[in-house]
């Protein structure tokens, strides 16, 4: 498997010293879902049987004038790695390197109903907080759980759920 992070990290530096990050993460968060989108242009530049100047080609009539003179030059630089397909990969590797220089923390959150507002801000700011970092919150409803939440951070898991307890004193009274 290719390891993305580095072309990530090369254009994360590239755009931070040009004050630049924020716009250029936008920017390759919106081609990746075009490419994501398309597959039969993922298609076009991962084949090996397209010329390399034929997808440059390509790239300038589909981008042309309309993204950062920076993220171009980055894409030529992927077709001539031949990368240039899994730019969706790439653009999820520059998120990691942006929301690490800005101290920011994806927190997945499993919750066995809908949260509401107030209940989704509280939650950010105890675990802002608790981690000591901008806190972004990926919730979803898994009625699985019965009642209560499961909390996914990089440091630690956090599991105050029903079906999790019910499951462990299943497991006492079976040893019992």
């Amino acid at each position: 498997m290719v390891d993305f992070m580095p072309y990530a990290q090369a254009l994360f530096e590239v755009a931070t010293e040009a004050q630049k990050d924020v716009s250029i993460g936008q920017e390759i968060q919106e081609l990746a879902e075009v490419w994501s989108s398309n597959q039969e242009l993922v298609q076009v530049f991962k084949h090996p049987k397209v010329k390399r100047e034929e997808k440059k080609e390509l790239l300038q009539k589909i981008l042309g004038e309309n993204v950062d003179p920076i993220l171009f030059r980055f894409l030529l630089v992927l077709n001539q790695h031949d990368v240039l397909g899994y730019l969706p990969e790439i653009a999820a590797a520059y998120t990691k390197c942006f929301n690490k220089a800005h101290a920011i923390e994806i927190v997945d959150v499993e919750s066995a109903s809908e949260l509401d507002a107030k209940q989704i801000q509280d939650l950010e700011s105890v675990l802002a907080k608790k981690l000591k970092k901008t806190v972004r919150l990926n919730v979803k409803v898994n009625p699985d759980l019965i009642a209560g939440l499961r909390v996914h951070t990089s440091e630690f898991v956090l599991d105050n759920t029903v079906l999790t307890r019910a499951n462990s004193m299943k497991e006492q009274i079976k040893k019992n």
